[in-house]
């Protein structure tokens, strides 16, 4: 553990410097709540934009300087880290120069809402690096006896630096289809980037794939223990609200993930290594199997040979491992919340079923959402821009964002 606290810190220079220099869009996403509203925030920051490129630079003779800088806000909402670099570059010049004297106090609050908008897409590390690379340059302004005063710029970030923190994102730790013998976390890279995009962390787990000479029924679970463990040790690194770390998963995924949820919150699973992860706050299952034994007695479309791999042998064979890995066996009171989603026209996972699974959760008081999509078939989401795959998107960023507390 000590090494790899070590590896960490001298990781941590290269991290910082990557986040830094990144190109990557980090849009900010609507809010909850009434949909006309969503966009709100959005629209006030364009607002701004407009009001400091319009009115703030009407009396500077380089004007287009100046609606240059203030206009940065616009690609901020897209991509706050460059638009906050070309800000720090301008700076220097819309301060020293006396022709753009009259626009100096509107550039620094241009320039502090470039790091309000860097603050509310990044971890705390950059939030910080942003925050003093910005005050060391002013302090270096007013060192030059140019610049703007620092008393009000100082009290603006310091309130950034109070609130930001506490205004942390949900996350969800997710696992990918395959019968638990196929495919890998590229296949959640659709869905796990919108989720980004909106405003959830998504952590795509690479678990143990069964083989037919090496079954992974005790091995794919604590693969998800480890990486659900890891992002509730790391969720101050990436700015996660710690209360609000899901774990979910898509037909055989999703089946993993019930069973390992609701076996860590019964206390029947434990990490090989390491301490025990708390349960996650709610769990998710696409398409999900609900009980093993049902899928090699069903067999439809490879079921019976997925579950035989998985497990090593057949319910006959092996009747204690069919149980531990269904979630169906772990149904008690006290369940985290959770929400299943299937096409009315799956024939692997039959909505009837997920829906009986569904039913029987509430019956034991655990709050569960069921969702049915209409003319869906098994893995509907992998067609990435269709109408059920939008839909079931929209569903799962719904409850994911929803505040259980």
């Amino acid at each position: 553990m000590e090494r790899a606290e070590q590896g960490r810190a001298r990781e941590a220079p290269n991290t910082l410097r990557k986040d830094m220099l990144t190109l990557a869009p980090q849009p900010m996403p609507p809010m909850g709540g009434p949909r006309p509203l969503r966009w709100l925030p959005q629209l006030a920051v364009a607002a701004l934009a407009v009001f400091a490129a319009v009115s703030a630079t009407e009396d500077i003779l380089l004007r287009p300087v100046g609606v240059i800088h203030a206009a940065l806000l616009l690609p901020a909402l897209f991509r706050p880290l460059p638009a906050w670099w070309l800000s720090l570059v301008l700076l220097p010049v819309l301060s020293l120069d006396p022709a753009f004297r009259p626009y100096t106090g509107w550039a620094w609050a241009v320039h502090t809402g470039l790091l309000f908008l860097v603050a509310l897409r990044n971890p705390p590390r950059v939030m910080a690096a942003t925050v003093l690379l910005s005050a060391a340059l002013l302090l270096g302004l007013q060192a030059a006896g140019d610049g703007i005063g620092p008393w009000y710029f100082t009290v603006i970030v310091l309130l950034m630096l109070a609130k930001t923190p506490g205004k942390r994102t949900p996350a969800v730790v997710l696992a990918h289809a395959g019968g638990f013998h196929t495919f890998d976390k590229s296949d959640l890279r659709g869905t796990g980037r919108w989720l980004a995009d909106h405003g959830v962390a998504v952590f795509a787990v690479d678990y143990r794939l069964a083989a037919p000479d090496r079954p992974t029924w005790d091995k794919a679970p604590q693969d998800l223990v480890s990486a659900l463990s890891w992002v509730q040790r790391n969720a101050d690194t990436y700015g996660i609200d710690g209360s609000r770390i899901s774990l979910g998963g898509m037909s055989a995924g999703g089946t993993l993930a019930m069973n390992t949820a609701y076996r860590l919150q019964n206390g029947t699973i434990k990490a090989a290594e390491g301490a025990t992860p708390t349960p996650p706050a709610s769990v998710i299952g696409f398409y999900p199997g609900t009980d093993v034994a049902g899928m090699w007695e069903e067999d439809v479309a490879g079921t019976r040979e997925a579950a035989e791999m998985f497990t090593g042998g057949t319910p006959q064979q092996y009747p204690d491992r069919y149980r531990e890995v269904s979630p169906t066996s772990d149904i008690r009171a006290g369940l985290p919340r959770t929400l299943l989603v299937v096409g009315d026209r799956d024939r692997s996972a039959r909505p009837g079923t997920v829906t009986a699974f569904g039913d029987a959760l509430k019956e034991q008081g655990v709050r569960t959402e069921v969702r049915e999509l209409p003319f869906a078939e098994h893995a509907f989401d992998d067609a990435y821009g269709s109408l059920t795959s939008q839909t079931s998107r929209q569903i799962l960023l719904d409850f994911l964002l929803e505040d259980a507390r």
